[in-house]
């Protein structure tokens, strides 16, 4: 018999600030979307093409992390440059700042 695995209060303030700007997110979303025009529009939506899409992007994403892992002299595992390659992306989209940019001047 196996022990359920416990987050401890270190877990939890590592999760706390994704999980709070995550709701406030899907908050102003809810709040600016109307959500009948989006009914709307997700029926008249062809799925075939957004399944190809989601392929195409994750097959794209792994030879990304294949090529990023023979960077890093295959000292990471492809798992884990996976995942740090869709952090960055993630980032990147949420959190759209350029660095060495400052009110639009060069640093």
């Amino acid at each position: 018999m196996s022990a359920s695995p416990t987050l401890s209060r270190r877990d939890w303030r590592k999760i706390v600030p994704g999980v709070i700007i995550s709701a406030l997110s899907l908050v102003v979303i809810l709040y600016l979307v109307d959500l009948r025009r989006l009914l709307d529009a997700l029926r008249l939506a062809d799925f075939r093409y957004i399944f190809l899409l989601l392929v195409i992007t994750l097959i794209w994403i792994v030879v990304r992390s294949i090529v990023w892992r023979t960077l890093l002299q295959e000292r990471a595992p492809l798992g884990m440059v996976f995942l740090t390659l869709n952090q960055g992306y993630l980032l990147n989209n949420v959190l759209p700042l350029r660095l060495g940019k400052w009110r639009g001047r060069s640093c």
